[in-house]
């Protein structure tokens, strides 16, 4: 075969190897596109629906819900915490959730009456982390063998604000926060790396499942309602 033509067959083949690849990559790029803007549509609604009209509503009535709570809460509640409840005699451990509840109940009423654009951006974002969030990115609910990394800003950034006037108080609060944290991972997950079902906890049941998805939810990065 001449070396020309030998040339030109190469030429022939890089070309359509490059179209071929431009192809592949294109429609690639245009399916990534694609779904980044249904999972932005998606998450709008969501946040339209369920967080601005159903999950407020919910938040109000949330001390209802009590002891249902308390009762999912104990099955990821570190060791230490569960010793300690265990040793309580059952007088205890009734005046600790009234306790819990009264200070619950305090605490809505006083924030629903100041109806303030903090809380309400506060109570917002809680919501679209939880319910409007698929793959519950950048929650202890995200698949992987670690948590993720802005889990602890977060945190600590929610304790140096609540213990802003004792700031000394901080380290040993997050240290704390921390270990509490990473227990209760370990207590969801066990040796998974996954428990999300359909962007859905599967520590919820799909009673609860169903329901959050007719009012508008499309995660729940979530141990309980």
């Amino acid at each position: 075969m001449s070396k020309s033509k030998s040339k030109s067959m190469s030429k022939s083949t890089s070309k359509s190897m490059s179209k071929s690849m431009s192809k592949s990559m294109s429609k690639s790029m245009s399916k990534s596109t694609s779904n980044n803007a249904n999972n932005a549509s998606r998450i709008d609604k969501c946040i339209s629906t369920y967080c601005k009209n159903v999950y407020p509503k919910k938040v109000k009535q949330l001390t209802k819900y009590m002891p249902k709570m308390m009762k999912t809460l104990k099955k990821i509640l570190p060791k230490d915490m569960k010793k300690s409840i265990s040793m309580m005699s059952s007088k205890e451990k009734k005046q600790m959730y009234s306790n819990l509840k009264k200070n619950m109940e305090k605490q809505m009423k006083e924030q629903t009456k100041k109806e303030s654009n903090n809380y309400n951006e506060k109570i917002n974002n809680i919501c679209i982390k939880s319910n409007c969030n698929p793959e519950c990115k950048n929650t202890i609910f995200q698949k992987g063998t670690k948590i993720p990394e802005s889990v602890f800003i977060d945190l600590k950034d929610q304790i140096s604000t609540k213990l802003k006037n004792t700031p000394k108080m901080i380290p040993k609060a997050y240290k704390l926060g921390k270990k509490t944290v990473i227990e209760m991972r370990k207590n969801i997950f066990g040796k998974k790396t996954n428990i999300l079902k359909g962007n859905f906890s599967e520590t919820l049941s799909p009673k609860i499942v169903r329901k959050l998805k007719k009012e508008g939810a499309i995660s729940g990065c979530s141990v309980g309602e």
